[in-house]
């Protein structure tokens, strides 16, 4: 081993905090990404404005938050090396409503996404424009989810959970629709965020008017979900990607809380009822300010107002992909 290494461990080890920072970058360029990540992690817990610190842990496939202004979007929440279904993204979502709010149907909006990506491409920006699906949705609510109490990614979150919560009751439509083909089959179009293409499953969705995966709870790390029935999971894996239980707890913490208490929402999940199959619908995730829960529902008919973000994929790392100890 490298004595230099050997003597930034031993300081390290011994409370110094600038070492554990320099063993950090050391890592990094030897070719120890997730050792690198894990440590800048953990010493970014009392250095959380550290910017090169930040950097090395970035560049080691850390997931990482930060406001910027794209020249598209306009001010937007950068995401670098967040995971959505198991792939590594760079990804910028608007801070607001495309065109002022305005409400427009799903395929409408797929539209308009690709007039905007046309934009982006004759500036020369990288990435693609589309409407975020619900994959990425949850992606970004299980980040907040599991650095929400970080401090050198709290500020940012609380802005992120900020932004969210204020506009739940708008129910924004999300890049995935559910096109019901009568009685329990069906077919779920997401949106890809590499092409703006539809990718699509054929499903089993059973009529659930609601399925509630969480009751209304006092606010702890750890809340209850409810057992997720068998012929639920298919259809719930396909919407959150392959960590579907623990987006109902991502979601449930990251929606608003109830203005009487500090309690968390109840959640629940809406299919379509089978006698208006066939039918096509929107996804869209909100609260309904009547009965104060949190909801996934895939019977919108009626036009909505949607964000985009700004895709491309993050580099590839050795192993690893949430960042930190866990």
């Amino acid at each position: 081993m490298d004595p230099r290494i050997r003597e930034l461990e031993r300081d390290w080890l011994c409370g110094e905090l600038s070492a554990g920072a320099r063993l950090a970058q050391a890592r990094l360029r030897g070719g120890q990404r997730e050792d690198a990540r894990n440590l800048a992690y953990v010493v970014l817990n009392t250095l959380p404005a550290d910017q090169s610190l930040i950097q090395t842990y970035v560049g080691a496939g850390g997931a990482f938050v930060r406001e910027v202004n794209h020249p598209i979007l306009g001010p937007s929440f950068l995401y670098e090396n967040l995971e959505v279904d198991g792939t590594l993204w760079s990804i910028t979502r608007a801070k607001n409503f495309l065109d002022n709010g305005m409400p427009r149907t799903h395929d409408n909006w797929r539209l308009r996404a690709q007039e905007l990506d046309q934009e982006l491409q004759k500036q020369s920006l990288p990435g693609k424009l589309v409407i975020p699906n619900t994959k990425v949705e949850t992606a970004i609510r299980l980040f907040c989810y599991d650095h929400h109490d970080h401090p050198a990614l709290k500020p940012t979150i609380d802005q992120v959970l900020t932004q969210y919560r204020a506009q739940e009751t708008n129910w924004p439509r999300t890049g995935t629709a559910v096109d019901y083909h009568g009685n329990s089959e069906a077919t779920i179009e997401h949106i890809r965020l590499d092409t703006g293409e539809i990718a699509s499953r054929r499903i089993i969705i059973p009529e659930y008017g609601p399925l509630i995966l969480a009751s209304e709870q006092e606010e702890r790390r750890n809340s209850t979900q409810n057992a997720i029935p068998q012929d639920a999971i298919a259809v719930l894996e396909e919407l959150f990607g392959p960590h579907y239980e623990r987006a109902v707890h991502a979601f449930q913490y990251t929606s608003s809380r109830r203005n009487d208490n500090n309690f968390l929402r109840e959640f629940r999940f809406w299919t379509l009822d089978f006698n208006l199959r066939p039918a096509k619908r929107a996804v869209v995730l909100g609260r309904n300010d009547i009965n104060n829960r949190f909801n996934i529902n895939d019977v919108i008919l009626s036009d909505g107002p949607a964000l985009a973000v700004v895709a491309s994929r993050a580099k590839k790392f050795s192993s690893g992909n949430r960042g930190g100890l866990k």
